[in-house]
């Protein structure tokens, strides 16, 4: 093992460690290393964890990368300057070079600028994906990958716990499918172009935490399936074209810590159930400063995953609107005008148009 994280190694990796052909894991993460990635590390067939993530580094991924490191079970290289596509070994279904990758756990690309444009990119990617039975997080956030959500994304491992391609270009519909993947716990795409209405079949991910799907174009209703997901925590929806009532069946999300449904169509009542739920203690926004919801619930959802839940405590509102604060023995509430919502009215009988809590 070779672990050099959380340093302040600058310059470019050294092609000589390329030698030690007997390496397992490399860690080098958090550094400032900058240049390519040096081609003899894919000499390294032993290696079963490759973390660069957190770097500099620029340049594509080598076309063999499946067959080169067939141990891999770990390949981090999120936040770096990344381009051009994933892989042909990994995404080029025709290949049988991927099923070397069997044992991969963790695949981790966010931050990068990976993408082609091409419309069946993501389909490639997925259906040979679908070869890694024990893959368990996958992560492709904030890229250039674009066209269709593909179908085949219900075909990943049963084992895949969290599955981020938040801020892409990907457009398309949620497949029905996704139920499949009954082990998921994180689920987030948002900021893409999706369309079309939420599957029922999301309700059969019994295990979810937290999903986002901020700023799409989904439209239809929220589907009451919702209150199957006992375990959810966050479920963020804003910014896009949902309509009708926000459904009954949420309040039965025991869980639930923050809810942000702001900027949709959305009309009629609240629920009482909603104001019920005991553990909602970052909030229900209905139509505050979308941006600053999003920090929070972006913020509060990395330390939830972590088990460390901010306790620290802010208010804001928005476009104007009034607002006053409505104090329980849990939390603090802050009352918001957000039109499109007929408010229902709290135990107090005082109304509630919003409510933000941190």
């Amino acid at each position: 093992m070779l672990s050099l994280a959380e340093n302040k190694l600058v310059r470019s990796i050294p092609f000589e460690l390329g030698r030690l052909f007997k390496l397992q894991i490399l860690d080098l993460s958090s550094n400032n290393l900058t240049g390519m990635v040096p081609t003899q590390l894919y000499n390294i067939s032993s290696l079963r964890v490759v973390s660069l993530a957190l770097n500099q580094l620029h340049g594509t991924l080598i076309p063999d990368f499946g067959l080169a490191l067939p141990k891999l079970q770990e390949f981090l290289i999120s936040t770096n300057n990344f381009y051009g596509p994933i892989p042909s070994s990994i995404g080029n279904a025709s290949r049988l070079s991927m099923e070397n990758l069997n044992d991969l756990e963790i695949f981790g690309a966010s931050g990068n600028s990976l993408g082609t444009n091409s419309r069946n990119e993501l389909d490639n990617i997925m259906n040979t994906l679908s070869n890694c039975s024990n893959l368990r997080e996958l992560s492709l956030s904030a890229n250039n990958f674009s066209g269709l959500l593909p179908n085949s994304i219900a075909n990943l491992s049963k084992l895949l716990s969290y599955l981020d391609i938040t801020e892409n270009h990907i457009s398309g519909s949620i497949p029905v499918g996704i139920g499949n993947l009954l082990n998921l716990q994180y689920f987030s795409v948002g900021a893409n172009t999706l369309s079309g209405s939420m599957p029922e079949s999301i309700g059969k991910l019994s295990k979810l935490e937290q999903i986002y799907m901020y700023t799409n174009k989904l439209s239809g209703k929220i589907p009451s399936s919702i209150g199957n997901l006992s375990q959810l925590s966050i479920i963020s929806l804003a910014e896009n074209k949902l309509e009708e009532r926000i459904p009954d069946s949420l309040g039965n999300c025991k869980r639930l810590l923050g809810i942000d449904l702001g900027y949709n169509n959305l009309t009629g009542t609240i629920p009482g159930q909603i104001f019920r739920l005991s553990a909602l203690s970052i909030g229900l926004f209905l139509g505050v400063d979308y941006q600053e919801v999003l920090r929070v619930i972006k913020f509060i959802g990395a330390r939830k995953k972590s088990q460390k839940i901010s306790s620290e405590q802010s208010t804001g509102g928005g476009n104007g609107g009034t607002t006053k604060p409505y104090k329980t023995q849990r939390q603090l509430f802050v009352l918001y005008s957000a039109p499109g919502i007929i408010p229902s009215t709290s135990a107090s009988g005082k109304e509630l148009h919003a409510v933000l809590s941190l």
